[in-house]
């Protein structure tokens, strides 16, 4: 299925190549802008650059004004709002453009920009990517307390001057490792779910995420598989001309898949189980459109 998937992907994409490079760009530029913007903020204020949580304690404690300490806190604010109050109305804008595009809807670049045309399409996108984060990070502590309390208790014991098994910082690395995987696994479920909310305005954002959970039971490893298989463009992405064609090439493949599987669960909750035939598509029509499933009896 995932080749058919990818294949009718390139072919909802030829004659609209064009369009789907400007939409990445668009996308792109404005994460950089706002990259760009952050390091002359910090370089035109003087505000000490800091590597990570771990350091700004010491800038903190250490001969650290008032007023660096509130600008330090302002700006850390900003970076974090103002990027993300501008890029999630952007990003699920161009959600929207793929999804209409491989529904064989009426597309235009004008999709990209959809989500700013209002206050309630405005906050509906806020509220979509909070609620998203919200989700992966409430099961990323989960997944995580226990390497952290691994790692805290290995920390303690070291301080300690107590001589630990030289496997143990090889534990550590496996259980980080073994949590981060288990937890990109188990965030699947959210696969579908900005699909569903670009498919109907009308749709609730809580109940679009337990729509979500619903279509991708039982459909997990399929999801994992496809994401896998474009782990070789993920690599070559750090190359421009690459990512150019990567991120539309992925992006309108997970809009198929996703449709698939929005079908095929709406099916399921209506007529009960069934299995599905994923037809040949030689017209380059979308694959996941209520008239292309084939029922097998």
């Amino acid at each position: 299925m995932r080749k058919k998937i990818k294949s009718n992907a390139r072919k909802a994409l030829s004659g609209c190549w064009g369009e789907a490079v400007c939409i990445t760009l668009l996308f792109f530029t404005a994460v950089l802008f706002f990259m760009v913007l952050e390091a002359l903020v910090f370089s035109l204020f003087d505000i000490p650059s800091f590597n990570g949580i771990t350091d700004t304690p010491a800038f903190l404690f250490y001969g650290a004004s008032p007023f660096e300490i509130i600008l330090l806190v302002f700006v850390s604010v900003l970076r974090v709002l103002v990027p993300f109050f501008v890029t999630s109305p952007l990003a699920l804008g161009m959600i929207r453009w793929y999804f209409r595009l491989v529904s064989e809807e009426r597309h235009t670049f004008n999709d990209m920009l959809y989500y700013f045309s209002s206050k309630d399409l405005l906050k509906r996108s806020w509220k979509c990517f909070l609620s998203l984060y919200i989700h992966c990070l409430e099961y990323a502590v989960l997944f995580f307390l226990l390497p952290f309390a691994v790692l805290t208790l290995y920390k303690v014991l070291s301080a300690s001057g107590i001589l630990l098994p030289l496997f143990f910082p090889f534990l550590i690395i496996m259980l980080f490792s073994l949590a981060f995987v288990l937890l990109c696994f188990f965030l699947l479920r959210y696969f579908p779910v900005l699909c569903l909310i670009v498919e109907d305005d009308s749709l609730s954002i809580i109940l679009a995420f337990r729509t979500s959970v619903q279509y991708t039971k039982r459909q997990h490893s399929g999801i994992f598989m496809f994401n896998l298989s474009f782990i070789v463009w993920c690599i070559l992405s750090v190359f421009i001309l690459s990512l150019l064609y990567s991120v539309p090439y992925y992006l309108a493949s997970s809009a198929i898949y996703s449709k698939v599987l929005m079908e095929k669960g709406r099916r399921t909750a209506t007529f009960g189980f069934h299995e599905y035939h994923f037809p040949d598509n030689p017209q380059g029509s979308c694959p996941a459109s209520g008239s292309s499933f084939q029922h097998n009896n």
